[in-house]
């Protein structure tokens, strides 16, 4: 059951649409509850519930707090991969805290992107927010294949069992703005996309075992949360 609602405010009130109502239906919500809700983008609102709908509902809001974001954007560049492991990888890259995630189709990418795969991914963003309390909700994007927009500020890393450890980039890490993890499908990066990586990204590595990607987008984003005093 999710912690939060995602509500849209309205002045005094927050809106809550359809979705969000058959999730108050389903705990049992009643008109005088209070509750937490979310914008999704940094305000945290404690509201009274007063109409329960079908198609949308209704609350006062009786505080309001807004979040600031710290001065760092991590993004996570994943490969497309089978559902069961997509969606542990963008429920858990949520729940700590990763501004955007970009699912780009690798050559060695075993599932392909379909018309629904869009909104199956930003459904599971959304619930990971909501349950983790996180205010702000990450941008999710599909591409076509690997691709590379470095700037000036930027520091771009690959995953690589035999690139250097990850906490050896500590200082450059925390030193920059923006921090962009590059994971590959189980099969890792073909050589094309090595070839392309290297001319940007460094490649690092989070250990000597070989590890699933949910496992190691999990095991990167914490270290470099840790790196960022994100905790």
């Amino acid at each position: 059951m999710p912690n939060a609602f995602l509500v849209k405010i309205d002045n005094n009130r927050v809106i809550l649409d359809e979705h969000e109502s058959v999730h108050l239906k389903v705990m049992r919500a009643r008109p005088g509850e209070r509750l937490l809700g979310l914008d999704g983008r940094g305000t945290l609102v404690d509201f009274v519930l007063e109409e329960l709908g079908d198609n949308r509902s209704i609350g006062r809001i009786a505080r309001i707090r807004r979040c600031s974001r710290d001065p760092y954007h991590v993004s996570l560049r994943v490969a497309s991969t089978k559902w069961k492991r997509l969606r542990l990888v963008l429920e858990k890259s949520t729940e700590l805290g990763v501004d955007s995630i970009v699912v780009f189709q690798s050559e060695y990418s075993t599932a392909k992107r379909t018309e629904n795969s869009q909104g199956k991914c930003e459904r599971v963003v959304r619930e990971a927010v909501k349950q983790s309390v996180n205010p702000f909700l990450p941008e999710v994007r599909w591409m076509d294949s690997l691709q590379l927009e470095p700037s000036e500020n930027d520091v771009f890393l690959f995953l690589d069992i035999s690139g250097t450890p990850l906490k050896s980039f500590s200082e450059k890490i925390s030193r920059s703005s923006r921090i962009s993890i590059f994971v590959g499908s189980e099969g890792g990066f073909s050589r094309n996309e090595r070839e392309l990586l290297s001319v940007s990204a460094i490649p690092v590595s989070i250990g000597s075992r070989i590890l699933r990607v949910e496992t190691a987008v999990i095991v990167a984003l914490s270290l470099v949360n840790s790196f960022l005093n994100r905790f």
